[in-house]
């Protein structure tokens, strides 16, 4: 099991101001989230989602929606359970979600669609009552 020390100082590595050293955190915090899911989902996932929304490069994207599905995904339920609630309590990460179904890396857009639908699986009315405060149910899309 992954100390919460460890996690927190992974977290505090995705305000790198250099790109190589935030993909090694979100690449360390996966690893960690085998273990750990609810610890890292607490600790990191809102500075996951600061990430995304700082348009960082495609495997920035990639490593730090790999690490969202597998908060979600984790075998713990009550650890995917809870880093659902997390995501879907913020209207701005749904939204988020949204807005990069339609980025510029298809597998960018795959991947939120898969964590979407997850997030739908785990709390399909939490998501869709977030969607539906949305503007045309598309949040600016």
């Amino acid at each position: 099991m992954t100390s919460v020390v460890s996690i927190k100082q992974l977290t505090s590595r995705l305000e790198s101001s250099v790109s190589a050293e935030r993909i090694d955190a979100l690449q360390e915090l996966q690893a960690a989230s085998r273990t750990s899911p609810d610890a890292v989902g607490e600790y990191a996932l809102k500075n996951v989602f600061d990430l995304l929304r700082s348009q960082s490069s495609s495997e920035e994207y990639s490593e730090a929606l790999d690490l969202t599905s597998r908060l979600i995904k984790t075998r713990d339920r009550d650890a995917s359970m809870k880093n659902t609630e997390r995501i879907i309590s913020d209207e701005g990460n749904v939204e988020l979600l949204l807005d990069l179904l339609e980025h510029s890396d298809m597998m960018v857009g795959v991947m939120t669609s898969e964590i979407l639908t997850e997030l739908h699986s785990n709390d399909r009315e939490g998501l869709e009552a977030q969607i539906q405060r949305c503007p045309d149910g598309k949040c600016g899309i």
